[in-house]
């Protein structure tokens, strides 16, 4: 009896919704990650950061939840001439979110 009730056709649709949801943001954390990933390699690459500001640039990329804010960043780790061009312009990011522009 208790399965029958959790086979309607209205509980199947909501499970499937459900599931979609979760694979649609599953996906969008992933890709974040990514760019995240992608960001540490461009600066590892191109400055070779000291361990400590590596971690510190890791620390505060996990602040930022906007897919463009991690494109651009991407974007200027590639761009830069100096580690600290890419710091100073990943400090006005995460600025950004602190004044409560939404992270």
């Amino acid at each position: 009896m208790t399965d029958e009730l959790l086979n309607t056709p209205y509980l199947r649709r909501i499970r499937h919704e459900g599931h979609e949801e979760g694979l649609a943001v599953g996906k969008e954390l992933g890709l974040l990650e990514g760019l995240r990933e992608a960001v540490l390699e461009a600066i590892t690459v191109r400055f070779n950061p000291p361990i400590v500001e590596y971690r510190q640039v890791s620390r505060q990329l996990t602040q930022l939840t906007r897919r463009e804010q991690l494109q651009n960043l991407l974007t200027t780790a590639l761009q830069a001439g100096t580690m600290a061009e890419f710091t100073a312009q990943l400090q006005e990011v995460v600025g950004e979110g602190d004044k409560g522009h939404g992270i």
